[in-house]
């Protein structure tokens, strides 16, 4: 399996890490799974506020549809990783590859990433801003998009 959507229901910490050849989630998520694609569904109340899903660390595409939550990203590959929030959303990443896309509306996406990380960065929509005091790369092993409208993406070294 190498596609994944996931729901987010409240305000969630949620970690999403690479793992070799295995899926792992809470128990108390709901999963459906057709061909090579999963759908989760978490419910913050449910997960204590705080979840960790594994998926194989070289995956497609996954998705993260939330209201605003703290997402954690490390160890994997992917051809892309998209988050689509309703409010501001904490994304901090480690060792990471691929293009990852963060779609907002009126809202503020904070990335905070290792002082050595390479990325590219690209903004797309209207009337959106990025603030970032470093260098980007071209050659870059990692995108990081903002598309959206009337937001803005803070990218921040650790």
């Amino acid at each position: 399996m190498k596609d994944f959507d996931i729901v987010v229901k409240g305000n969630l910490a949620l970690t999403v890490n690479g793992a070799d050849g295995y899926i792992r989630i809470p128990e108390n998520v709901k999963m459906d799974v057709a061909r090579d694609r999963a759908d989760l569904t978490l419910d913050a109340a449910d997960c204590n506020g705080k979840a960790l899903i594994e998926v194989p660390v070289n995956s497609e595409h996954i998705e993260i549809k939330c209201e605003g939550s703290k997402i954690d990203i490390g160890n994997i590959s992917f051809d892309e990783f998209e988050i689509d929030s309703k409010g501001d959303v904490e994304v901090n990443i480690e060792d990471i590859k691929g293009e990852l896309s963060i779609n907002l509306i009126d809202s503020t996406a904070t990335v905070t990433v290792k002082p050595e990380t390479r990325f590219n960065v690209v903004n797309k929509g209207k009337g959106n801003i990025v603030t970032y005091d470093g260098a980007t790369y071209n050659d870059a092993d990692l995108t990081i998009e903002i598309n959206g409208k009337n937001s803005e993406l803070r990218i921040l070294t650790k």
